[in-house]
């Protein structure tokens, strides 16, 4: 992962410092032909993007890396950030990056904290309410039951034209959790 390289970047040179207030700072910059570290005035290092999100862009070994500020935040505080897991901003402001903001959470779980939580989301609505949804909270209802009584699940998608790792999410409550 991007962050873990820029992660064990920052902790081999020095050249960057991330603050208690989830600011990322460079203190030294490599110049000259040989790359030699000079300290500089320190200066602020995470760019604002057009998505809202602060991102971090580092050159390493002649590639330029780019992170979320977020998640290199997170990995200094708290340590490593498992596989397929989300950082989320527990106020909803996603450029504000202080650690006790941040935590770990599925995407499932990110998205329920967007929508259920904040009210917002990519479209801002969960569920049939959801415009580009295909099922409705009743649909949903009798995918589980039909579910619990024991139907197979690849006759429930077929039937409710869904794909089956959906459905699957569907019936383990990892979709449509507000139902």
């Amino acid at each position: 992962m991007k962050e873990e390289i820029i992660y064990q970047y920052i902790k081999k040179t020095k050249e960057l410092q991330v603050t208690k207030n989830g600011e990322i700072w460079r203190h030294k910059q490599r110049l000259g032909c040989h790359r030699t570290l000079f300290n500089i005035v320190p200066k602020r290092v995470d760019q604002l993007m057009r998505n809202g999100y602060l991102t971090i862009r580092v050159g390493i070994n002649g590639k330029t890396l780019l992170t979320g500020s977020h998640r290199l935040v997170y990995r200094v505080f708290y340590g490593l950030i498992p596989f397929n897991m989300e950082i989320n901003h527990k106020n909803g402001i996603i450029d504000d990056n202080r650690p006790e903001n941040l935590e770990i959470v599925t995407p499932s779980q990110n998205q329920y904290h967007s929508c259920k939580i904040l009210g917002t989301g990519i479209i801002g609505l969960c569920g049939e309410q959801n415009v580009t949804s295909r099922l409705t909270n009743q649909v949903v209802r009798e995918i589980r039951t039909r579910a619990a009584n024991g139907e197979q699940q690849k006759d429930l998608a077929s039937e409710f034209q869904v794909c089956r790792p959906h459905l699957s999410d569907i019936v383990n409550r990892k979709r449509w959790q507000h139902i």
